[in-house]
């Protein structure tokens, strides 16, 4: 998964993706890695990218993404 890299790489150390305070750009680049977390469990993210790890480990106590976060549905296959 490039786009990871490419986060890790863009992020580096810092705690915010575009200046020195929470923007949608935290929002979009959060809901991706929890989605990656959510329907890519082996892809192993939060070990391969330890500055994505403690980026999410900051954000992931907000009151709004733990209030929104998703929850893994089974997905039925459509019966003919």
């Amino acid at each position: 998964m490039k786009g990871v890299k490419y986060l890790s790489n863009y992020l580096k150390d810092k705690q915010f993706f575009v200046g020195n305070s929470f923007s949608i750009a935290d929002i979009s680049c959060f809901s991706c890695l929890e989605y990656i977390d959510l329907r890519f469990p082996k892809f192993e993210w939060k070990n391969r990218y330890k500055n994505l790890n403690k980026y999410w480990n900051i954000h992931k106590i907000r009151d709004s993404f733990k209030k929104t976060k998703p929850k893994t549905q089974i997905i039925e296959p459509i019966q003919d």
